[in-house]
């Protein structure tokens, strides 16, 4: 796992802008996740986070020489919201440099319709922060560090209808 988790992080690594005096050592890397997105992370009071993005984003801030800010955000599923929305919104904010478990998708990193979007819930959100909205950047992905298929599972009443 480890071998994997520093290939992946060697990988983002490489791909990363070199360090500008603004990113510092001191100065923290600052990764957005999603609090309750298992395995990938992870975020319940009293019990350490977890999960796969969760150990990616100390092996890049270790590889970095950084240290590590998790700003965990609520992104919550409904008609309402948008995750690419929520992600641009965290990441033009400033509230972080990286956003975990972006899905790669095709219209997912195109100019967004959009000008502004609401901030979603995060750790230390104000009132204010839960009502304004913040202008929107064009986002720029990564190297992909997760292949994840998806597939159907058919159970043996699908064999006998056949």
């Amino acid at each position: 796992m480890k071998a994997w988790l520093a290939a992946y992080a060697a990988a983002i690594l490489l791909t990363a802008p070199a360090a500008t005096a603004a990113n510092a050592a001191d100065d923290p890397l600052s990764v957005c996740l999603d609090e309750d997105l298992p395995p990938l992370s992870a975020h319940h009071r009293g019990k350490p986070d977890s999960g796969f993005d969760v150990a990616l984003a100390q092996a890049l801030a270790e590889g970095l020489g950084r240290p590590l800010r998790i700003q965990w955000f609520e992104s919550k599923l409904d008609e309402d919201s948008s995750p690419a929305l929520e992600a641009n919104a965290l990441l033009s904010d400033g509230r972080c440099s990286l956003v975990g478990s972006y899905a790669l998708t095709r219209d997912s990193l195109v100019v967004p319709g959009a000008k502004t979007a609401k901030l979603p819930d995060f750790d230390g959100a104000t009132r204010d922060d839960r009502r304004r909205r913040v202008p929107l950047g064009v986002l720029a992905p990564s190297q992909p560090y997760i292949y994840s298929p998806l597939t159907i599972v058919l159970g043996p009443a699908f064999f006998d209808a056949v």
